[in-house]
């Protein structure tokens, strides 16, 4: 039987806002801080072994490197999108349902504001 070799692809999708424009005749080095796994797929292919695509989605900062230097840090803009990101993240982890957890989460959020705020003032 032969020695059959899977092969392994990742896909990264998100935005992250810079402070400055970028200059197109550079190439960039990227550096992630945090990505989350939003799903996998596995593609038959004709020789019995599999395609994994691995979707990654930008979870915190990107650093853009150009010419061995740190040119451009860049962000996700929305903290209620990076909240969303992270309950999602705990929901895969512990085997829930990401938007049940997440309006769960919400609600208790919601339910003790007074409790939760008075510890971060």
């Amino acid at each position: 039987m032969e020695n059959l070799k899977h092969s392994y692809k990742l896909k990264i999708t998100g935005s992250a806002e810079i402070e400055n424009a970028l200059d197109d005749t550079k190439d960039y080095s990227v550096m992630f801080k945090r990505l989350g796994v939003r799903k996998s797929e596995r593609k038959s292919n004709d020789d019995g072994t599999y395609t994994y695509t691995f979707h990654l989605e930008n979870l915190d900062i990107v650093t853009l490197i150009s010419e061995e230097k740190k040119v451009i840090t860049g962000k996700n803009k929305s903290a209620a999108k990076r909240l969303r990101n992270r309950a999602w993240i705990h929901s895969e982890d512990n085997n829930l349902e990401a938007e049940d957890f997440y309006q769960k989460f919400i609600n208790y959020v919601i339910a003790n504001f007074e409790d939760i705020a008075s510890n971060i003032e």
